[in-house]
């Protein structure tokens, strides 16, 4: 949305996309890979007031934001609009277009990039074509205020934030004493499958390690945690341990009869 846009409200319009789709292209060349960052990202650009680019803002804006909350990524990425004003064999290229000289100008021209190269393009013209030398003036102008650009968002923010938000999902192993296991708690046998359990050892064998999801905290930093709920988020479920049944049966055939004495 923008300030003197009354547009509808719901999905998303033709420019947002757009726009969205060029910021996200300009910035994909410096995420990290899985491997290294095993976290969903999301990158939500909210413009309330513009008079220049909008979508090179958001390719800053960002980049910064990614970097605030600890997503390594490989460099810091900046864009700037240009435009060009042409009068016959004459012509100007002008950096970092404001609204008027975009919507008066004849083309608007948006650069994306790192201090090494460009990671995205996209161009308008309201002219037939431009030639190679209006091209290489544009580009080089583009280099030049990309590079301050990126001046000064290394100045705001020089490196990636080290240390992750106290809020975001992490996996930590640690050893309880088996005094306090009472106060961790740990997982419940009603939290391991969404079918009765009679016997923890028929779904968990000793020893055997489960990845478990943290539902809550209570007021005494006791945990609940489950096995059930983080299969369901992996899209499975967890099943009996192969002959657990047979077990189970075997006891039952082997206990007393109601009444019996040994």
């Amino acid at each position: 949305f923008a300030t003197g846009e009354t547009g509808r409200v719901g999905s998303p319009k033709r420019r947002e996309i757009g726009h969205g789709r060029l910021a996200k292209r300009a910035l994909i060349p410096v995420l990290p890979s899985a491997e290294d960052f095993a976290y969903s990202i999301r990158v939500v650009s909210e413009i309330t007031e513009s008079n220049g680019s909008s979508s090179m803002a958001s390719v800053c804006g960002g980049c910064l934001a990614m970097m605030d909350a600890g997503v390594p990524v490989k460099a810091h990425v900046a864009g700037v609009a240009m435009g060009l004003i042409l009068d016959g064999n004459r012509f100007a290229v002008l950096t970092d277009i404001l609204g008027d000289e975009d919507h008066l100008g004849d083309m608007d021209f948006k650069v994306a990039g790192t201090a090494n190269g460009i990671t995205a393009l996209q161009m308008d013209i309201k002219v037939q074509g431009i030639t190679k030398e209006i091209m290489q003036v544009a580009l080089a102008q583009a280099k030049e205020g990309r590079l301050h650009i990126l001046s000064n968002m290394q100045d705001a923010m020089g490196s990636v934030r080290t240390e992750l938000s106290a809020h975001a999902p992490r996996m930590v192993s640690f050893k309880i004493h088996p005094d306090k296991i009472r106060e961790v708690i740990g997982l419940h046998i009603s939290e391991i499958s969404n079918e009765r359990v009679k016997e923890v050892k028929d779904y968990l064998a000793e020893g055997q390690i489960v990845r478990v999801k943290l539902l809550a905290a209570d007021e005494r930093g006791r945990l609940r945690l489950s096995l059930k709920a983080a299969m369901a988020d992996e899209g499975g479920t967890i099943a009996p341990l192969a002959g657990a049944s047979e077990v189970a049966e075997a006891a039952a055939e082997a206990a007393p009869a109601s009444g019996e004495t040994a």
